[in-house]
């Protein structure tokens, strides 16, 4: 990964997240990094949500354990996906990652549904497709990275105008983009102490996930130097549309 040296003191990043034992790990010390502010947020918290997105820079919305289909339990994710959409509306920076990839999905058009190919989890290989070559979020990825996964839903269909960017081994939807709105499957926020912690919750009905902890931390360095890039293109992306519209301003 290229080093990121310039930074925009001034940016601030919403970032939403949806289930409190999916926090933003890696991102922090990235957006640190580039002097970029992450406002965190539970939207299972009325009182946190923003009553209008005009001060942020960009936005990022989590993952969870909780499913895109599952509003009648948890009606807030209305109000992720009217976010999204608000988001979306202004072209403002956006990426939704794992559950909020999805929930981007199902906000503009598109179709979550149980994997037809089950658990996806682990270290797992991504392969930016042809339309990635000039994509801001996909530039300076190798031909195939890895990253971190955990997930049993999945879009089973993009929405009307997007783009795929990249494609995996058991589910072909990996990363699209929308506008200026990106959604990834995987969760190239994780690092390997926390998928560590997330292992135990599908143990007992996918047993060959222990083995999966030890494979994460083999591949860490791979998963870390990729998934740091991707996301320094998304801060690059924030950092741009920024300085626009302060000097606009």
């Amino acid at each position: 990964m290229e080093s990121k040296t310039e930074t925009f003191n001034n940016s601030t990043i919403l970032v939403l997240q949806p289930d409190r034992q999916c926090g933003p790990d890696r991102l922090a010390n990235w957006s640190k990094e580039r002097g970029v502010k992450l406002d965190v947020r539970n939207p299972d918290t009325p009182s946190e949500m923003p009553a209008s997105l005009e001060t942020f820079d960009g936005l990022i919305v989590l993952g969870g354990e909780m499913g895109d289909g599952d509003t009648s339990k948890h009606p807030w994710l209305e109000q992720v996906r009217d976010t999204l959409r608000e988001a979306h509306a202004v072209g403002l920076p956006t990426l939704g990652i794992c559950l909020g990839g999805q929930l981007l999905a199902s906000a503009l058009g598109g179709t979550v549904e149980p994997g037809d190919a089950g658990l996806e989890a682990g270290a797992i290989p991504i392969t930016p497709l042809e339309d990635a070559t000039n994509d801001p979020l996909m530039q300076g990825m190798p031909g195939t990275f890895y990253s971190g996964s955990f997930h049993n839903d999945a879009i089973s269909r993009l929405p009307p105008d997007a783009v795929l960017l990249a494609t995996g081994e058991r589910y072909s939807n990996q990363a699209f983009r929308c506008g200026s709105s990106w959604g990834v499957q995987f969760h190239p926020e994780l690092n390997p102490a926390h998928y560590a912690e997330w292992v135990p919750l599908e143990l007992e009905s996918h047993p060959e996930l222990e083995a999966t902890i030890c494979e994460f931390e083999r591949m860490d360095s791979l998963v870390e130097d990729a998934c740091g890039q991707l996301f320094h293109n998304f801060l690059d992306v924030v950092l741009d549309k920024s300085r626009v519209g302060r000097r606009a301003s």
